[in-house]
């Protein structure tokens, strides 16, 4: 299984390609574009597709990191999977509508605000925390130098946290 970090990188990757071709798109239609006189049409779909599924396999990648697949989902993923469904249903919408391109160019990253927001605060967990979770902390490096004077013949008693430590309120 791959680290926490590497889901995240996944993840902010899919959400990269996503948002781009969806700017590319607004832009193309709020320039007064259409279907026709779109010459990478198809290179923008392509992209919106592979970034859509790439961030759903990082983001169910996530949950499987935070534990948070058993047992059925709480309401912040089903709001995560909302916001993906209206992510993959806007490729359609400017170039049909051409009056929403400009109001879609604010409303889209307000889309990918709620999306962060819900990620990182997790609304609606029934009394647990919504503090975010946080990645797990590097080990110092072993050349550095020793911040207190502990005995140096004690165990040590803080180990740095491994991805499996992560738990979901943290």
């Amino acid at each position: 299984m791959f680290s926490y970090s590497f889901y995240k990188v996944v993840h902010i990757f899919g959400i990269l390609l996503t948002w781009s071709a969806l700017g590319a798109l607004v832009l193309h239609a709020a320039n007064g574009g259409d279907k026709s006189s779109n010459k990478k049409r198809g290179l923008v779909a392509a992209t919106h597709g592979i970034g859509m599924v790439i961030i759903l396999v990082g983001g169910f990648g996530l949950l499987a990191r935070l534990g948070q697949v058993q047992g059925g989902f709480p309401v912040w993923v089903w709001m995560k999977l909302a916001i993906w469904v209206v992510t993959g249903g806007l490729i359609m919408l400017p170039l049909r509508v051409p009056k929403l391109a400009t109001p879609l160019w604010f409303l889209i990253p307000m889309l990918g605000g709620l999306a962060a927001y819900t990620a990182n605060y997790k609304p609606f967990l029934g009394g647990v925390s919504a503090a975010p979770v946080e990645a797990p902390m590097e080990a110092a490096p072993m050349d550095a130098a020793p911040t207190d004077a502990a005995p140096t013949d004690a165990a040590p008693t803080d180990a740095a946290p491994t991805d499996a430590a992560i738990e979901p309120g943290e």
